[in-house]
């Protein structure tokens, strides 16, 4: 079900009746949609099964009796940390592609330039990391030097001149 419906988030008790537990529920899901958020509910305030559900990938879960404000604020905070996680992914694999689109567009029209990026990037890289630098560093490091050259292209200053980015 959860493959075919746009299922946002999961609900689930912790003991449910039958061959599979909320625990198993939990992991289940995670094979078939990893991301999905899914909160156990339980009656029972047993630490130990509260620690195994987030070792398992619950988003936090939910003790009973509980109202419908803690309720509605568990789901919410679920869903914002997934579209929070969704941008990132989006944001880190989008800047790079773009980057390299861009270097490879002016590697292909100047053949001495040819590999010239890669070999900078790793030189960047390299100087980053002899320096101590965060990952995060890392990255950007990685992206400015992928994209040192983008301005000294004619082509690519003319689309960032259109696109309203360039003096």
């Amino acid at each position: 079900m959860v493959e075919r419906e746009n299922v946002g988030v999961v609900l689930t008790d912790i003991n449910m009746p039958g061959s599979i537990s909320g625990l198993e529920l939990i992991e289940a899901l995670h094979v078939r949609r990893p991301s999905l958020p899914i909160i156990p509910v339980t009656g029972s305030a047993d630490e130990a099964h509260l620690q195994e559900a987030l070792d398992r990938g619950a988003a936090g879960f939910i003790t009973k009796p509980f109202k419908a404000a803690e309720l509605q604020q568990k789901v919410r905070t679920a869903l914002s940390r997934l579209l929070l996680a969704e941008v990132e992914l989006r944001e880190r694999l989008l800047a790079p592609t773009v980057a390299s689109v861009l270097a490879n567009a002016i590697e292909v029209r100047d053949n001495s330039m040819e590999g010239h990026t890669e070999r900078l990037a790793a030189l960047a890289l390299e100087i980053g990391r002899r320096s101590r630098l965060s990952a995060e560093e890392l990255e950007a490091l990685e992206l400015g030097a992928v994209l040192h050259d983008v301005g000294n292209d004619r082509n690519c200053r003319q689309h960032l001149a259109k696109a309203g980015c360039a003096d």
